[in-house]
């Protein structure tokens, strides 16, 4: 939290929920799925680092994708944005809302960085191998302080990649 904290930092829509997810080969196979039928969720533009649910496995790697249109600012007038961002802005040294994941590990170690200070870039999709086990958190690259103008949501889909 400290971290993020700017002029504006919004606590509600930027408080994060650190429940553990389940793993990726429960969800990813649930309801009789194939297990390479993709895990779809929804994140919400307007929210910091949002819990995905799923649990990524060290070793393993993973196709994510994404897409869907939404609002990163409204003034002067409505900015709309996709997975990718826009590169007319910037926000530490990434594109303004572009989709950034992080794995955080169930224990992280004691005085380790935190994973959440470290985001891997998404954009429209990429394939990402964990270092750690782990939860997989999501979130749209904007300050913390200017959630309040954001509407919209991104689809999310987690696979197996080969």
């Amino acid at each position: 939290m400290v971290a993020n904290m700017e002029y504006g930092y919004d606590v509600v829509r930027s408080a994060v929920e650190f429940t553990p997810g389940k793993k990726g080969s429960e969800l990813l196979s649930r309801d009789g799925n194939n297990s390479s039928d993709p895990f779809s969720l929804r994140i919400a533009a307007d929210r910091g680092w949002q819990n995905s649910g799923l649990r990524l496995e060290d070793g393993r790697k993973y196709r994510l994708t994404a897409s869907g249109r939404y609002q990163v600012a409204k003034e002067p007038k409505m900015w709309w944005c996709e997975p990718g961002g826009v590169t007319i802005r910037y926000y530490q040294g990434r594109p303004l809302g572009i989709l950034l994941a992080s794995v955080r590990p169930d224990q992280p170690a004691a005085g380790s960085t935190s994973a959440l200070l470290k985001p891997i870039v998404i954009g429209l999709g990429t394939t990402l191998s964990p270092p750690e086990s782990g939860t997989l958190f999501l979130k749209i690259n904007d300050s913390a302080g200017e959630l309040d103008d954001n509407a919209g949501e991104v689809k999310v889909e987690v696979r197996p990649a080969t």
